[in-house]
């Protein structure tokens, strides 16, 4: 794993698997250039502020997941460019016990681009999210699914925008958002937008903001285990999609496990 100490970063990838880890007093400027098919995995560590300029070259299919780990508030702005026949997956796991305050805009900027955003969030503090996906060109796709489990005392916030630009016929764009809350002091807000400015297109959104099922739970606990225990158990379920991502299996299930074990500290 290649650690990321300075506080403007040049990265390259042209490897299978690449790992990196942010750990940085204040802030910390990362650029990254994805230039063959890859896997790649970014843990942070520690940064109170990360601006980072992602650039998906044409014909790449690359899959990103970055997982926060950091003890404190982070701020982050994220712009990321995708470019002809050129295939993005992007995952967050913010599944840790911190303030969390994102903006993503995701840029398809040449035909036949596409993106796939994923955000898997664990919290009982504060975490908010803007996140745009815009088709800039025709024949593009972007499409975000967002799953959040809202503990007590948890605030989550998800502004999720699908945009596609006059001119960008046969481009699609589609979302999914849905909160599951385990406690009545919580509050969860999903604001989903669809700002379409052509014909020739597809658009769609499903959002949703439940509790956990009352039946599910007391036949789980019949079963000998406790409600921390059941919890616990739904978390993971619900969460651990966002390992889709990931090709390499040691890695994978390295990640599933620091899910099973942050939501066993966290609920």
């Amino acid at each position: 794993m290649l650690k990321l100490l300075n506080k403007n970063e040049n990265i390259i990838i042209n490897d299978h698997l690449v790992s990196l880890e942010i750990d940085v007093e204040n802030d910390i400027v990362l650029n990254i250039s994805v230039q063959k098919d890859s896997n790649v995995y970014i843990k942070i560590n520690k940064a109170d502020k990360i601006d980072l300029d992602i650039n998906v070259e044409a014909n790449v299919k690359s899959s990103i997941l970055i997982w926060n780990d950091t003890k404190d508030s982070m701020i982050t702005k994220e712009h990321i460019n995708v470019k002809e026949n050129a295939n993005l997956t992007l995952a967050y796991a913010d599944i840790n016990n911190a303030n969390v305050d994102r903006k993503i805009i995701v840029d398809l900027i040449e035909k036949y681009a596409s993106a796939d955003v994923k955000t898997a969030c664990l919290t009982s503090c504060d975490k908010k999210y803007i996140l745009e996906i815009n088709s800039k060109a025709p024949f593009t796709l972007g499409q975000m699914e967002n799953f959040s489990v809202v503990l007590k005392d948890g605030n989550y916030y998800m502004d999720a925008t699908g945009r596609i630009l006059k001119g960008c016929n046969g481009s699609k764009s589609h979302q999914t958002s849905r909160a599951l809350c385990f406690d009545a002091k919580q509050k969860a807000t999903i604001l989903p937008q669809l700002l379409i400015d052509e014909n020739d297109v597809e658009a769609s959104h499903a959002t949703s903001v439940g509790s956990v099922d009352e039946n599910q739970l007391f036949y789980m606990q019949t079963r000998g285990l406790t409600k921390k225990e059941v919890l616990s158990l739904i978390a993971v379920g619900y969460l651990s999609f966002i390992t889709d991502v990931i090709d390499d299996e040691d890695l994978k299930n390295s990640i599933i496990d620091h899910i099973e074990n942050k939501v066993k500290e966290i609920c």
